[in-house]
C-alpha cells in the first residue's frame, strides 16, 4: 500500500514505547554468571539490545533441526549472543545446580522491575526462574519467583536502594536445554497505543533567523482507570519516573506507520480526577539549559564551536551540517553564565544558518534561506478551514548590536525604496561571522523581508517535518510556496495538524 497521508477514508494510529527504566543503570552494572558456554559475550547482557541476532546451532538434545535455520556460529561474527549457561537442565526439566546471571552497581539504584529477554530466534526460555534484590550491605530486600511461559518478561518487583540483583533459573520449558539471556532492562518498557491512548500531541517547531531555540514537546495522555499512574502510593510508577527516560513515538495512518522520534520524560501529571494520566517529555535541547563555562575562543569554525558547547552539556547530542556551514568562522566571546541552549542559538544566528534536532535525535543545520522544492500540498481538500494569512510590517532596515566587554558595536543592513517609510528590526548577538556583523545583519535582513505568514489547520501529514517547503491554497486564489516552521500534531482517536508557514516569496 503506497503511502497516503490524506486518503478519503483514514484509520489513523498511535503506538508510544516508554522505556521506564532506571537512567544509566546499565553502564553501571558489573555483569557475573556462575558458568558461561563458549557462545556467551556477558557485556551483551546489559548492552540495550534485546534480540538475538541469529538461531544458532549447539549440541542440546533434540534441538538443533536440520531444516536450515540453524546457524553454525562463527566466533569472528558471533553477533548479539548474550549470556548462555554452561550447564544443561535435565529431563524434567530442572538442574542440579540451578545457574546464576547477576548484576552488581557501586551506587544505590531504583527499579520498578526488570525486563527481561531470552533467545527469541530459537524461542527458547526458563520456564522457573528466582529473582533476589540485595542492598549495599548484602542483606536481601526482595525476591520473587516467576513462572515464564515466553522470550520476554516483566518482572513486576519494585526495588529501590538495590545493589545486586540476582537471576537464579531452576527449570527450562523444554528438556535438555541451556539458559539463553539476551538483554536484562533495569525497569519497565511501556506500550501505548489507541487502547489505552486517550489523546497526544506532538509540537516542533525552528525559527529560521536563530531568534529562538524551541524544544520538541510530547504530551501523552493515557488511560489510569487502573490507577497505576497513583501519585499519592509511593510503590506506584511515580516513584520510579527519572529525567531523561526515553519515550519514543510512532504515527499510523491506514497500517502505515511513520517514526516521529524519540523524547525524554520530564513530568507527569494526574488529571481528570485521576482517571488519566499526561506524560510530558521533551527532545534534548530541553536538556541544555545549563551554564555554559567551557572553553572560549575569540574565533572559532561553528563546527569547533558546537563541538565544545555540546561536550560540555554532556547531553550525547549528535549534529549533522553541511562542509560550509560547519566551516563559518564565528568570532566574539559566549559571555560568562550563557546556558548551553542560549550559545548554541547565539553560534548558530552569528554563522548565519538554523538547526533544530530531526526525528533521528540529529541536531541538524542547514540554510533557512535556500529554497526547496515542495514536499506536500496544503489545499482546501486536506484543510479544516481557510488558512489565515498574516502580511508582517515591512521591514527594510536590520540593526544588529554586538557587545564584546566594554565595547559595542551596531552593524546595519538596509534596503529602502525611494520614499520609502523605514521599518527596523533590532537584534543583539555577541559573536558575529567572520569578524564583521555586516554579513549576520544582511542575512536577517532577507529573512525579515518575508513578510507572508499562514496558520492552519489540515489533516496531518506525519512524515513532514518542520523545515519542509509545502505549496499552501489560500482563499483568495493565491498558491504560494512557503517553510513550515511550526507543527502540532493532535491525536485523538483521529488526527489533525496545526501548521504555522513563512512564505518565501
Amino acid at each position: 500500500m503506497a503511502y497516503n497521508p490524506y486518503a478519503d477514508v483514514r484509520y489513523c494510529d498511535i503506538l508510544a514505547v516508554f522505556e521506564m527504566l532506571d537512567v544509566g543503570a546499565e553502564y553501571a552494572a558489573s555483569a557475573e554468571v556462575t558458568g558461561a558456554f563458549e557462545l556467551t559475550q556477558i557485556s551483551e547482557t546489559h548492552d540495550r539490545e534485546e534480540k538475538m541476532s541469529r538461531k544458532y546451532a549447539s549440541l542440546e538434545r533434540d534441538y538443533w533441526m536440520l531444516d536450515g535455520s540453524f546457524i553454525l556460529p562463527e566466533p569472528e561474527n558471533l553477533g548479539q549472543t548474550g549470556w548462555w549457561s554452561d550447564v544443561i537442565s535435565g529431563a524434567d526439566c530442572s538442574f542440579a545446580e540451578p545457574p546464576q546471571l547477576s548484576f552488581i552497581w557501586q551506587e544505590n539504584r531504583d527499579s520498578v522491575g526488570f525486563t527481561i529477554c531470552f533467545d527469541d530466534k530459537a524461542e527458547e526460555y526458563p520456564a522457573l526462574f528466582n529473582v533476589y534484590a540485595y542492598d549495599h550491605t548484602g542483606t536481601l530486600i526482595n525476591q520473587t519467583i516467576v513462572e515464564n511461559t515466553g522470550v520476554r518478561y516483566f518482572v513486576d518487583m519494585p526495588t529501590e536502594n538495590y545493589r545486586k540483583i540476582v537471576f537464579e533459573f531452576t527449570a527450562t520449558a523444554k528438556p535438555y536445554r541451556r539458559v539463553r539471556v539476551a538483554e536484562v532492562l533495569f525497569g519497565a518498557v511501556l506500550r501505548f497505543d489507541r487502547n489505552n491512548t486517550v489523546s497526544a500531541s506532538l509540537e516542533t517547531a525552528f525559527s529560521p533567523d536563530a531568534s529562538s531555540l524551541p524544544a520538541t514537546e510530547f504530551n501523552l495522555t493515557v488511560d489510569n482507570s487502573s490507577k497505576d499512574w497513583n501519585m499519592a502510593n509511593p510503590q506506584g510508577i511515580y516513584a520510579y519516573l527519572q529525567q531523561s527516560q526515553p519515550l519514543a513515538l510512532w504515527l499510523g495512518i491506514n497500517s502505515e506507520w511513520v517514526y516521529m522520534g524519540k523524547f525524554f520524560f520530564t513530568t507527569a501529571t494526574a488529571e481528570d480526577d485521576a482517571l488519566t494520566a499526561r506524560v510530558t517529555a521533551h527532545d534534548k535541547i530541553y536538556s541544555l539549559d545549563v551554564a555554559y563555562r567551557g572553553d572560549v575562543s575569540e574565533s572559532w569554525s561553528l563546527f569547533q564551536a558546537m563541538t565544545a558547547v555540546l561536550e560540555y552539556s554532556g547531553a550525547r547530542l549528535e549534529f549533522s551540517m553541511p562542509p560550509d556551514i560547519a566551516a563559518r568562522m564565528v568570532s566574539g566571546a559566549i559571555q560568562e553564565d550563557t546556558t548551553c541552549r542560549e550559545a548554541l542559538r547565539l553560534l548558530t544566528q552569528a554563522a548565519r544558518c538554523a538547526c533544530y534536532i530531526n526525528r533521528d535525535g540529529v541536531l541538524v543545520f542547514f540554510d533557512s534561506i535556500a529554497i526547496q522544492e515542495s514536499v506536500d500540498i496544503l489545499d482546501f481538500n486536506n484543510m479544516a478551514a481557510m488558512p489565515k494569512i498574516t502580511v508582517g510590517e515591512k521591514i527594510n532596515v536590520v540593526e544588529l548590536t554586538v557587545r564584546q566587554g566594554d565595547d559595542e558595536f551596531v552593524y546595519t543592513a538596509s534596503d529602502i525604496g525611494v520614499d520609502e517609510p523605514v521599518g527596523v528590526a533590532a537584534y543583539a548577538n555577541p559573536l558575529v561571522l567572520d569578524t564583521n556583523g555586516n554579513a549576520t545583519a544582511a542575512w536577517l535582513l532577507t529573512l525579515a523581508k518575508r513578510r507572508f505568514s499562514y496558520k492552519l489547520q489540515e489533516r496531518g501529514n506525519p512524515a513532514r517535518d518542520i523545515s519542509d517547503f509545502v505549496t499552501v491554497h489560500d482563499p483568495y486564489g493565491g498558491i504560494r510556496p512557503a517553510v513550515v516552521i511550526r507543527q502540532k500534531l493532535n491525536f485523538d482517536g483521529g488526527l489533525i495538524c496545526e501548521v504555522e508557514a513563512i512564505g518565501v516569496n
